[in-house]
């Protein structure tokens, strides 16, 4: 706030008598009480300057309205719901695009990380399908250890180790026409028949792991073969070493 005339320092209070006796002088009436400090006039440029001189930190604040006006923005975008809801989404995305391996997977797999990237599409084949990711990885690592390139003597390709003609019954689930080539593809096409495995088998994971790997048809027909026994034993306790 600008100090009264009257409360000026001493020297400025001389300076402000000096100058109103000049202009009595000249004819010009000067009212202290109502000069260029009083309400809705504009300073002359002397009482502005003098004003500088004495209280020289007064200046700063010319720049609030700049502070002021930029402020209520930030303000605006913080407090817009839809734009906290898309971070949270984002962060959400984030989170489940980079799912941790567990502790006690095999060590051989962790020294592979181009085989460790494939993380992301059994969990979200298992989303997809309902099929619990441990399972889908612990069978995906008996099948090939998470190769992507192998291909058996049968004809079996891939990370799940898909026969065309598994591939081709798939698709019909899925009502698409998945390329067992490509690794995600895969991994949802093994997903999707182990899911419809389980429910052949009333949801008992042993009598479709044994299936997925003898065939549903046979298995039926002749029981779980010896090797399928053991199969079935390990790929189980991979299960376990694969749950978070």
């Amino acid at each position: 706030m600008p100090r009264r005339p009257d409360r000026l320092p001493t020297g400025a209070r001389r300076r402000t008598v000096r100058a109103a006796a000049a202009l009595t002088a000249l004819g010009v009436v000067l009212q202290l009480g109502q000069a260029a400090y009083g309400p809705g006039r504009t300073a002359p440029a002397g009482a502005a300057s003098q004003r500088t001189a004495q209280a020289p930190r007064a200046r700063p604040i010319s720049a609030k309205p700049r502070v002021t006006t930029a402020a209520p923005a930030r303000r605006r975008v913080a407090a817009n719901p839809r734009t906290r809801a898309r971070s949270a989404l984002k962060s959400r995305r984030r989170r489940k695009a980079a799912p941790r391996l567990s502790a006690n997977a095999p060590a051989k797999l962790r020294a592979h990380p181009e085989r460790v990237a494939l993380l992301p599409a059994f969990v979200r084949a298992s989303e997809a399908t309902g099929v619990p990711a441990p399972l889908l990885e612990a069978l995906a690592w008996q099948e090939s250890g998470w190769q992507t390139q192998v291909v058996s003597h049968i004809g079996a390709v891939g990370i799940g180790q898909l026969l065309p003609i598994t591939v081709s019954f798939t698709n019909g689930l899925l009502n698409q026409s998945l390329d067992p080539a490509r690794p995600e593809d895969n991994v949802l096409l093994s997903a999707r028949y182990m899911a419809y495995l389980l429910g052949r088998t009333g949801g008992n994971e042993a009598g479709a792991i044994a299936a997925y790997a003898q065939g549903l048809a046979s298995l039926q027909r002749e029981g779980m073969h010896p090797g399928t026994r053991q199969y079935v034993v390990d790929v189980l306790a991979l299960r376990d070493r694969f749950a978070p």
